[in-house]
C-alpha cells in the first residue's frame, strides 16, 4: 500500500472512531449505595411491567455473582431477553450481553429492551467460539439459567454436546471468571420410585381435563425424542393402591421427576414434550466442571417453596420403591458456581 493510500485509510479510521458513540458510563456500587432511594425508584419504574417471578429470578441469579464494577456478564440462551433486561436493570454497575441462537428472538430483544449496560448478540452456545458471539477470555461471568437441558434435548440427548458447550464457554471466560449453572438435577437415590396420587376422575379426554394420574399414563405413552417420533414412552406400572382413594404407580425415578416438574404447566405441554429436563446428576455436574480445571465454589440442590406449596403439597407423594417410605419433595432445581483458574493452579 502506498504512503498516500495508507494516510487516507488512517484518516478514514479516525473519522469512524470519532463518530462511534462512547459507552455510557456505568455507575459504581458505591454510587448506588449512596443514592439508594433514587436507585429503588428507578428500578420500580424500569421493571413495572415485568412479572414478579421474572424479577425474583433475576435477583436470585445475580445474588450468586460478586463482581467488580464494570464486569461483563454473558447470559446464554436469553431468548427474547426479559431476564437479561431485569438483571441489567437491577445491576446498573455491571454490563450484560444476552446471547441466543434464535435470530428472531434476538431481534425482538433488541427492539424491546434497551438500557445503557445491555446488548444482545446472535450466537450458539453449543459451538466453538459460541458462533462468533464472544471472543476468548472476554467476559467476567457466564450464566446458564435453565439453558443446558435445552442444549441436551436439541442435540439428540447428547451428554457430550453439553460437556462441549461448557468447555466452549470456559474459553470465553477471563481467568478468574465465574460460570453459573442453574438447571434441573437428575436425582438417582434408586433406579425406580413410586408415585401416589389422589384418585380423582378426569373431566374429559383433552390434556387440560386429565387428572394428574391419567396425565401420567398419557405421558408414559407419548414422551418422545424430538428427532424420532416413532420412539416414545417409558416403563410405567400401576400397582394396587396402598391407601383408600389413591392410585399408585411404579416407574423409573428419572421419569417420575420429569413428570413432576412439568405436570402443572399444560400451556407449554406440547412444546416441552420432546424436551428432557434432566441429564446430569449433581455429582456429574461438579465432575464436568472440575475436568475443565475449574474450582467449584458452591453447589447445592434448591427447593422453591412457592412451587412446592402450589404444585407438590397434597397433589402427590414420592415414595421409595424398596420400602414405600416417603422421600419428600424432590429439589426443584440445582445450582453450581465455578471459577476459571490459571492453568495448573486448580491442582493446588
Amino acid at each position: 500500500m502506498s504512503e498516500s493510500a495508507e494516510r487516507k485509510r488512517l484518516s478514514s479510521d479516525m473519522k469512524a472512531l470519532a463518530a462511534t458513540p462512547a459507552p455510557a458510563p456505568v455507575p459504581s456500587a458505591e454510587d448506588i449505595a449512596a443514592n439508594l432511594e433514587e436507585y429503588f425508584e428507578q428500578r420500580r419504574e424500569i421493571l413495572k411491567d415485568i412479572p414478579y417471578k421474572t424479577v425474583r429470578k433475576a435477583w436470585f441469579t445475580l445474588s450468586h455473582l460478586l463482581l467488580p464494577d464494570g464486569a461483563v456478564i454473558a447470559d446464554m440462551g436469553c431468548e427474547e431477553g426479559t431476564l437479561t433486561f431485569c438483571m441489567a436493570a437491577l445491576a446498573p454497575h455491571l454490563r450484560f450481553i444476552g446471547i441466543d441462537r434464535n435470530k428472531r428472538a434476538i431481534n425482538k430483544a433488541q427492539a424491546t429492551h434497551t438500557l445503557h449496560n445491555l446488548e444482545f448478540r446472535h450466537g450458539d452456545a453449543a459451538t466453538d467460539g459460541l458462533g462468533g458471539a464472544l471472543e476468548p477470555e472476554s467476559v467476567d461471568a457466564i450464566i446458564n439459567a435453565f439453558m443446558l437441558h435445552e442444549v441436551f434435548s436439541h442435540s439428540r440427548y447428547s451428554e457430550q454436546i453439553v460437556s462441549d458447550t461448557i468447555r466452549h464457554q470456559f474459553k470465553a471466560l477471563k481467568t478468574g471468571g465465574l460460570l453459573l449453572i442453574h438447571d434441573y438435577p437428575r436425582m438417582m437415590p434408586e433406579d425406580f420410585a413410586l408415585l401416589e396420587f389422589p384418585d380423582i376422575q378426569s373431566t374429559g379426554e383433552a390434556l387440560e381435563q386429565l387428572s394428574e394420574a391419567d396425565l401420567l399414563v398419557w405421558y408414559s405413552q407419548y414422551a418422545r425424542p424430538k428427532q424420532d417420533e416413532g420412539c416414545s414412552g417409558f416403563f410405567l406400572e400401576e400397582l394396587p393402591p396402598r391407601r383408600p382413594r389413591t392410585r399408585l404407580f411404579r416407574l423409573p425415578f428419572k421419569w417420575a421427576y420429569e413428570f413432576i416438574m412439568r405436570k402443572d404447566d399444560r400451556v407449554r405441554w406440547d412444546k416441552d414434550l420432546p424436551t428432557e429436563f434432566t441429564f446430569f446428576t449433581m455429582r456429574e455436574f461438579r465432575r464436568e466442571l472440575r475436568n475443565l480445571g475449574a474450582r467449584v465454589q458452591y453447589s447445592a440442590p434448591l427447593w422453591d417453596e412457592d412451587m412446592i406449596a402450589d404444585r407438590f403439597e397434597g397433589k402427590f407423594r414420592l415414595l421409595s420403591d424398596e420400602d414405600g417410605k416417603p422421600l419428600g419433595p424432590p429439589p426443584t432445581s440445582f445450582i453450581a458456581l465455578s471459577c476459571k483458574l490459571p492453568e495448573r493452579k486448580s491442582l493446588l
